[in-house]
């Protein structure tokens, strides 16, 4: 059998880009919520598309570096969602992040996806602008992320085909 060269990327990247549309329709029917209630808006609003882009370049990063491991390593997949649970406990999803102490802020803040949530909450609900701190060193870790990931999926795709 001969081997057919397509960029592999494009599979886990699908993925996330279907997901991608799940989100986009939820987020409708967020504005339509948030117009129902009235919600104000502030100005702080154009940063939005900012943030999306962030959780994108994390999202996609996790994304091929689990599938590249999953190759290798059946039980990725069984890992994954206890570790995104668990995930979700160190991120500020029910509780703000100011009830993180102090002292330890700056260690908590090392989870991108506090920092995004934390903006995702004071752009919206709070028609706040982001923090800057928190949004650069959200941004700058997601492409870590993203890199490391990125780089460890091209130097593992030459052993897929085999072991697949």
């Amino acid at each position: 059998m001969t081997k057919i060269y397509f960029p592999r990327e494009i599979l886990p990247i699908a993925s996330v880009l279907a997901s991608f549309v799940d989100f986009l329709i939820a987020s409708l029917i967020f504005v339509g919520m948030m117009l129902f209630y009235r919600v104000p808006v502030g100005l702080s609003i154009v940063t939005l598309p900012v943030l999306v882009l962030i959780q994108v370049v994390l999202t996609v990063g996790i994304v091929l570096a689990a599938s590249a491991m999953n190759v290798y390593y059946r039980d990725i997949r069984f890992i994954v969602p206890v570790g995104l649970q668990l995930w979700m406990y160190l991120t500020p999803i029910i509780y703000p992040v100011t009830l993180v102490p102090e002292r330890f802020r700056g260690l908590y803040m090392l989870n991108p996806m506090a920092g995004l949530i934390d903006s995702y909450r004071r752009v919206i609900l709070k028609a706040q602008w982001p923090n800057p701190f928190y949004l650069v060193t959200a941004a700058a870790i997601s492409l870590l992320i993203f890199a490391v990931a990125y780089t460890y999926f091209k130097r593992s795709e030459a052993l897929f085909a085999d072991i697949i």
